[in-house]
C-alpha cells in the first residue's frame, strides 16, 4: 500500500487525503510542487500538520527535500523537515511519533531526533538527540522514517548516493509511562526548546511517499519549521 504526492497545485491549506482535524494547530499548504508549514511562532506550539489516515501501525514515509540554505542574518532560526508516524488527529488532540532533521540559519549545524506526541495541546515527550544529521541535507536529498513493531529508523540518502544512510534508531518503549519532557536545565549549551517564536521555514519536502510495510493508524509527512522538542546533547533524562 502505497500513496505518493508532488503537490503540483497551489492549495493552503493542502486538501484531501491529507487531513488535520485539529483547531488549535496550523496547516500545511503547498506552491509549485513542494509543500511547507504555515505557523508563524506566534502561536507557541500550534505546528503545522497535515496527515493521511488508514494505514497500519508499521508504516514508513520520505520526502524529497527542498532547502534554501539560511544565513547569520536569516530570520528563520531553525530549518526542519519532519515525517510523523502513527499521527492522528482530533479537534483538541494530536498523536504520534514526529521525527524530524533541522539546521540552524547562524551556523549552519544540524541536529536530528525522535518527539512523541501526547495529544494535548503543547504535551509531549522528546527521545534523547541522535546529534548532527550524517552529511548534512540539502535540495534533492532524501528524509525517510519507518516504524516497524517499537523501533523507529531514520535515514538521509543524499544525492548521487545509491543507499541511505541511518540518521539513529530508538525503541519508543523506552520512554515507559513518561507523559511530560523533564525540565531542561538553564546551562543547556544549545536548548532547542527555546525555539518557540521563530518564523516559518524555508526548508520544504517536494515529494512525499507514504508506505506500509505490514499490518491502523496513520502517517503524518509534512515539512515545517517549528519549536523542536530535543533533549540538548548530554543531557541526561532522571
Amino acid at each position: 500500500m502505497y500513496y505518493t504526492d508532488i503537490f503540483p497545485s497551489t492549495a493552503n491549506p493542502i486538501g484531501s487525503p491529507w487531513v488535520n482535524n485539529g483547531t488549535l494547530w496550523t496547516k500545511c499548504q503547498s506552491v509549485a510542487n513542494k509543500v511547507y508549514g504555515t505557523q508563524d511562532g506566534s502561536g507557541a506550539f500550534d505546528d503545522s500538520f497535515n496527515l493521511l489516515v488508514g494505514f497500519p501501525a508499521n508504516q514508513s514515509g520520505e520526502a524529497n527535500i527542498f532547502d534554501t540554505v539560511g544565513t547569520a542574518s536569516d530570520p528563520v532560526a531553525f530549518h526542519e523537515i519532519e515525517i510523523w508516524l502513527r499521527g492522528a488527529t482530533a479537534s483538541t488532540s494530536a498523536t504520534g511519533y514526529e521525527c524530524t532533521i533541522g539546521r540552524r540559519a547562524d551556523n549552519h549545524t544540524t541536529y536530528s531526533g525522535v518527539t512523541r506526541w501526547n495529544g494535548p495541546f503543547g504535551d509531549f515527550t522528546p527521545f534523547p538527540d541522535f546529534g548532527a544529521v550524517p552529511g548534512g541535507f540539502g535540495n534533492g536529498d532524501i528524509l525517510r522514517a519507518n516504524i516497524v513493531g517499537n523501533t523507529i529508523t531514520m535515514t538521509i540518502q543524499h544525492v548521487g548516493d545509491t543507499s541511505p544512510t541511518t540518521i539513529g534508531t530508538v525503541d519508543i518503549t523506552s520512554l515507559a509511562a513518561r507523559s511530560t519532557a523533564p525540565a531542561i536545565p538553564a546551562s543547556a549549551s544549545f536548548n532547542r526548546a527555546a525555539r518557540r517564536g521563530s518564523t516559518r521555514s524555508a526548508s520544504r519536502a517536494s515529494r512525499l511517499r507514504t508506505s506500509t510495510q505490514a499490518a491502523g493508524s496513520s502517517l503524518r509527512a509534512s515539512a515545517t519549521q517549528h519549536e523542536h522538542r530535543l533533549l540538548p546533547n548530554g543531557y541526561a533524562w532522571p
